[in-house]
């Protein structure tokens, strides 16, 4: 049986970092989608900035309930999963690499022990380990 991709999603650096994952369950249900409204939009000066959550209450629902990140509540009885907590840090490295003042101390010789590549490749690792 052959394995799914993994994607990687990119988030501006002037956004916040989404408080839920895709996947991670809630009070109100699954976390299955989301989407940012930025300042300065009309939907974000409308219904107000920030991180929108479409979630799935429960899995013979046919229809999604759409929350703002306040309003989303983390399910207690429920720790998140290794992979959720993966595919979480590997969303922070990412945006670390992205991050202008990342570029700018690599534009200024800053050479660390360990890279943003090499906790990339240690997260891919413990996540095909865990998946396969």
């Amino acid at each position: 049986m052959e394995k799914a991709a993994k994607s990687t999603i990119s988030i501006l650096c002037e956004w916040i970092s989404p408080k839920f994952n895709l996947g991670q369950q809630t009070n109100q249900g699954l976390v299955i989608g989301l989407e940012y409204l930025p300042d300065g939009t009309l939907l974000g000066d409308t219904v107000g900035a920030g991180w929108r959550y479409s979630v799935l209450p429960h899995s013979s629902s046919r229809f999604l309930k759409h929350f703002r990140g306040e309003d989303l509540q983390q399910s207690k009885d429920k720790t998140p999963t290794l992979s959720q907590l993966l595919n979480y840090t590997q969303t922070l490295i990412a945006q670390i690499a992205e991050h202008p003042e990342y570029k700018y101390l690599l534009a200024k010789d800053y050479q660390p022990d360990l890279t943003v590549a090499d906790a990339q490749a240690a997260m891919a690792y413990l996540n095909d380990k865990i998946n396969s």
